[in-house]
């Protein structure tokens, strides 16, 4: 395991909010009297080969299980100063499953903040740590091998781990994680993080042939991403997620004059993408301490690290997505593709590491791919770096102790609801 030098402790103290008027729903409870035989059977076999299997192993303090009648969860408290945890802090992470599993893709989360930026930010992180697809259902898993699944998820951990550390360390920061747009989050789960803002605002839109008109949302800003979400009727404490973006991409102009208004248009803008903008105007609190709290993390994230990339370990999860060459053919993307290889090529020759091997195969794989597009003669060229890694007896040694590279996608690093316009729309007819 490399230093940790690269990692502080940031504040873990929940807080509960009172600004949401109604407070979060109960998901510990035992199970009800209405859980259905057959799921109750299912939850309680996973939970018994799970406690056997893992509850004696060295890196986990303990294992808690929440179930209510239709979510299970595994809460995994990992040991410090252990080969997994080489850090003095705590760390936890949260699997969640419902009643489809394993037709539905679990939840996986950081309940801790034990790194910069922070994990503990509501992202599902479970392709970055299976660095596959979702491949289990019903008919390929039978009733007893349930928590296979489960326990995979929970071995690939500490490689998930070790893959942050390294890339900290390395000044590289990996886009890993998802939200889900269109999906409704529980927003006093990210109130329960102090080093997360939460801002209350009304956004401005024009629908045609009617007067400009105003809908109150919320916004979350992480260490990294600008969350907005749409409040549930009738459930206030319950955020439908219509967008989210990276906070250096954000640009913000002021609307008026002064800043006594607080109103400010957010823009986004990315190659062949439309941009996208909001005209917003805070209730909680005003555009200054926003502009503040955005800039400066902006500022930490720029002085913190030489190089951003998506997670290169994560397949593509949504087959609607243009294709690789198409995603990244851009010449200014092709440059910077080349530039990072260049620079993990670098860090290779001072530092032997399988997971940059790893991630100089997939990127040679990606600009390969990219240049034969073209008829660029050039892809011969990583054509020829990545062989020799192919031909190279002792990589060949370490890569069949890993799992099978796979390719990734080069996704957007913000992503806007399909249905956001006439939803709008709707709601106001």
């Amino acid at each position: 395991m490399m230093k940790n030098d690269s990692y502080e402790m940031l504040n873990t103290e929940d807080s509960i909010s009172k600004i949401l008027k109604q407070p979060s729903s109960n998901n510990t409870r035992d199970f009800s009297t209405s859980l259905n035989s057959n799921l109750k059977a299912k939850f309680e076999d996973i939970i018994e080969k799970i406690t056997n299997n893992y509850n004696n192993r060295k890196n986990i303090l303990n294992i808690i299980f929440k179930k209510n009648s239709k979510t299970l969860v595994i809460q995994l408290n990992y040991k410090k100063h252990t080969d997994l945890n080489p850090l003095n802090y705590e760390i936890i992470f949260s699997i969640t499953i419902d009643s489809d599993y394993p037709n539905s893709i679990p939840l996986v989360k950081t309940l801790t903040n034990f790194c910069f930026p922070g994990l503990f930010d509501c992202r599902n992180l479970i392709f970055s740590i299976l660095n596959q697809n979702w491949v289990y259902n019903s008919k390929n898993l039978s009733t007893e091998n349930l928590s296979v699944p489960l326990e995979e998820i929970i071995m690939k951990i500490p490689q998930f781990l070790n893959r942050l550390i390294e890339n900290t360390n390395n000044k590289i920061l990996v886009y890993y994680g998802d939200y889900i747009i269109d999906m409704i989050y529980d927003i006093n789960e990210f109130l329960a993080n102090s080093d997360l803002d939460f801002f209350k605002i009304n956004q401005y839109y024009r629908v045609p042939r009617k007067l400009e008109k105003f809908k109150e949302r919320y916004v979350i800003l992480t260490d990294i991403f600008f969350l907005l979400f749409d409040p549930v009727p009738n459930s206030r404490n319950l955020g439908k997620l219509l967008f989210w973006g990276d906070i250096k991409q954000m640009k913000w102009k002021q609307i008026s004059k002064t800043m006594v208004d607080d109103s400010v248009l957010l823009e986004w803008n990315a190659e062949d993408v439309k941009q996208i903008d909001f005209e917003i105007k805070f209730l909680n609190s005003s555009l200054k301490e926003f502009i503040e709290k955005s800039t400066s993390k902006a500022k930490r994230l720029s002085d913190t690290y030489k190089i951003y990339q998506d997670d290169i370990h994560k397949p593509t999860v949504n087959d609607k997505k243009e294709s690789l060459t198409e995603n990244v053919a851009g010449p200014e993307n092709l440059e910077k593709l080349v530039a990072l290889i260049k620079y993990k090529e670098e860090l290779l020759t001072n530092q032997q590491s399988i997971n940059l091997v790893k991630e100089l195969m997939s990127l040679y794989q990606k600009v390969i791919e990219i240049l034969s597009a073209k008829n660029d003669p050039e892809f011969i060229i990583y054509l020829k770096k990545l062989h020799a890694m192919l031909e190279n007896k002792e990589i060949q040694e370490q890569l069949e102790k890993h799992n099978t590279i796979s390719n990734s996608s080069s996704r957007k690093l913000f992503e806007l609801s399909q249905s956001y316009e006439s939803y709008d729309e709707n709601i106001d007819e």
